[in-house]
């Protein structure tokens, strides 16, 4: 049994194994095939015993041999070897697979920052970098903390510049206080900004102020604009394009629209950071 990466299956010591002990039992196989078979247990059942021992003969250390032995008796002639079923080797793969990576715990320099997405991306099975059907690159954002918001010292100097407007007042009061945000869950971010080019290719047009058809295009004769960031779209169109962009890939939408809302529901698809 080499071949099989399995030893002393003949010989060395006896070994017990799951079978009861029932002499004629293999008579049945003589007409039908032996599909794992095994011999059921009663209440003074005896235990196979197979592969003789180091005081046995060549003919009697052969996988065929079996005999019955005392549930309760021991001796130096009989061991055992133990089994285990390819389900429970999976579950243990799959726990050994889900000890998670550490979070990436800013502050973290480019390299850092770079090992902790390999790091994510091996957990996971999936790339640091992705690109879907129309060009737009993602990359993995791993589990993590950092802190939000503008220190006191920073939003008194902010303060400071306000100067009495109260929009930006109230704007710059609402960057405290500072605080730690968890991320408990990996996800994917466009490397960029979608582009033109992209929503143009979803949407079917352009509504950038800055572009060829746009308010804004003498500022940009003469310019390829399909890379720029689209702007001029609100928070709805946003949506739309994520909600347009999950289905041309077959993902579930992560919004459901009623009129001109949009409620977040379970999806998969694209959405808004």
């Amino acid at each position: 049994m080499s071949k099989l990466e399995l030893y002393d299956i003949q010989g060395n010591v006896g070994e017990y194994v799951q079978d009861s002990w029932e002499p004629s039992w293999y008579g049945r196989f003589q007409n039908q095939l032996a599909i794992d078979p095994l011999c059921p247990s009663t209440a003074d059942s005896r235990c196979v015993i197979r592969g003789g021992y180091w005081r046995y003969n060549a003919s009697n250390s052969r996988s065929a041999y079996r005999y019955g032995g005392i549930p309760t008796s021991r001796g130096p002639e009989v061991g055992f070897r133990a089994a285990l079923s390819v389900e429970a080797v999976k579950q243990l793969l799959t726990q050994k697979s889900s000890k998670k990576p550490n979070p990436a715990i800013a502050p973290f320099d480019a390299k850092q920052a770079r090992e902790h997405q390999e790091a994510w991306a091996k957990h996971f099975g999936v790339p640091v970098e992705y690109t879907n059907s129309i060009g737009m690159k993602f990359v993995l954002i791993p589990p993590g903390e950092f802190m939000m918001g503008s220190t006191s010292d920073e939003i008194e100097e902010t303060m400071t510049l306000a100067r009495g407007n109260k929009a930006w007042e109230e704007k710059t009061l609402s960057q405290s206080p500072q605080h730690k945000v968890i991320l408990s869950q990996p996800f994917y971010l466009g490397v960029c900004e979608v582009t033109q080019k992209n929503y143009e290719s979803i949407m079917g047009r352009n509504p950038s102020h800055f572009s060829a058809t746009g308010g804004g295009k003498n500022a940009v004769v003469g310019v390829d604009t399909a890379n720029y960031p689209v702007e001029s779209v609100h928070w709805n169109d946003a949506v739309e394009y994520c909600v347009r962009l999950s289905m041309k890939e077959g993902f579930r939408p992560c919004y459901d629209r009623k009129g001109d809302e949009f409620a977040l529901r379970l999806g998969n698809g694209y959405r808004l950071p």
